[in-house]
């Protein structure tokens, strides 16, 4: 069963929750490291869940 269009976050909508998440992390003396930064840009562009960034990071950084 395929996801409803409306109920699927825009571009807009993803750039926005990254960019809060990443104030929030900066709050906290957190900082994205620029190797991550594809994988943030492909969730943005909606070719990747939300789901997916954790484990392509962990992958990535070898965690």
């Amino acid at each position: 069963m395929s996801a409803d269009a409306s109920q699927t976050p825009s571009s807009t909508d993803r750039k926005m929750h990254l960019d809060t998440a990443d104030a929030e992390n900066r709050i906290d003396g957190l900082f994205r490291d620029p190797q991550t930064d594809a994988i943030f840009d492909a969730y943005v562009a909606g070719e990747i869940p939300a789901t997916e960034i954790a484990p392509r990071i962990h992958a990535l950084l070898g965690l």
